[in-house]
């Protein structure tokens, strides 16, 4: 009899252990659920706070803004400003320097004006006896042709290989060959004056070309067919405004 008032006093003691282990149990899962619901509610919390943390760092910025003296203000109001100088100061100093080389480019390349007058004078382009005079006025008798017709130049004795040399500065027009003067140079004067030089060889000088007087043009080449007879020779002649003019009125 004792034996099963034991076993029954046992059996409630387990019982009630039970019990009391689903209820801890229930307790524990509520808990849990709790903190899981908390943990929700604050990530969820923690998401929109951006919004509020921004604009108290607004406010902490205007705070420390005011909190500033004015002369610190001022100071840093200076800095930017000398930052920003620095800056716009570079570009103009590049670009000035730019300009300045274009300004040299365009000085250098400056081509010279040319003028001639009535009043100019030329020199000799050889040194040579003339054996046929400008004559415009009345005709001459040419040798070879053994005809006589007026003569626009001054037909210059010489010998094959002389030097001839430019009468007066000028620009190069242009360098041709005809059949009655051979190789022939032309060198504008200015004012719409001209010189023209045949019966040339080795020409030095090429259209464009700018001349002083007394710089080398070319050579006495043989004479072409229509001064055989007449030898070697340089043909010179003036125009102005494309009509003849007498080249002994320039020469001094």
């Amino acid at each position: 009899m004792h034996t099963q008032k034991s076993y029954l006093t046992a059996g409630v003691i387990m019982l009630v252990a039970v019990i009391a282990m689903a209820g801890a149990y229930q307790r524990e899962k509520k808990n849990a659920e709790n903190a899981q619901n908390e943990a929700v509610a604050l990530a969820e919390n923690d998401w929109v706070e951006p919004e509020t943390d921004t604009t108290s760092t607004g406010d902490e910025t205007q705070e420390t803004m005011a909190a500033q003296t004015p002369e610190s203000q001022v100071s840093d109001n200076l800095s930017a400003q000398t930052d920003t100088t620095g800056i716009s100061q570079t570009d103009p100093v590049q670009g000035s320097t730019d300009t300045t080389a274009l300004n040299s480019q365009v000085q250098t390349s400056e081509e010279p004006v040319m003028h001639f007058s009535a009043s100019d004078t030329i020199s000799w382009p050889l040194e040579g006896d003339v054996i046929l005079n400008y004559s415009m006025d009345s005709s001459v008798y040419f040798a070879t042709l053994d005809q006589y017709k007026y003569n626009p130049a001054l037909i210059i004795a010489g010998a094959v290989n002389d030097r001839v040399t430019a009468a007066a500065d000028g620009q190069v027009i242009g360098v041709d060959t005809t059949a009655e003067t051979g190789q022939t140079v032309t060198i504008g004067l200015g004012d719409s004056y001209q010189a023209i030089y045949g019966q040339l060889k080795e020409v030095e000088v090429s259209a464009g070309d700018y001349v002083k007087q007394g710089d080398t043009i070319g050579y006495l080449a043989e004479p072409t067919k229509y001064y055989s007879v007449e030898g070697a020779n340089l043909y010179f002649s003036m125009t102005k405004e494309g009509k003849p003019v007498n080249p002994m009125d320039y020469i001094r």
